[in-house]
């Protein structure tokens, strides 16, 4: 876990990289958020897609009302988050219990 968290600081201080932590006290997370990923294409032409992992199965959304609304959870989860100094800072601290 050590090296894990260790290597999440490291890449944290690339230029394209940035990882933003949902620390405990800001509440519980909106009752729709599951693990998703958004995945958006270089290619103009391809439309995002959502990827979700679940315990049975796995779903791939495609259409613009399930985008719309993985979209809005991702937003509201950003504005959850601490920012990616702050990240990192809870990332460094978690880094040392595993000392």
């Amino acid at each position: 876990m050590r090296a894990q968290l260790e290597r999440l600081v490291e890449l944290s201080q690339l230029p394209r990289v940035s990882i933003r932590v949902v620390p405990f006290e800001a509440g519980a997370l909106p009752s729709e958020n599951n693990k998703f990923i958004i995945l958006s294409f270089a290619a103009p032409e391809l439309t995002d897609v959502v990827f979700v992992e679940a315990l049975t199965g796995d779903l791939y959304l495609e259409t613009q009302h399930d985008l719309d609304l993985y979209h809005a959870a991702f937003k509201r989860l950003g504005a959850m988050a601490a920012s990616p100094a702050a990240s990192r800072s809870i990332v460094e601290a978690m880094i040392n219990s595993y000392r």
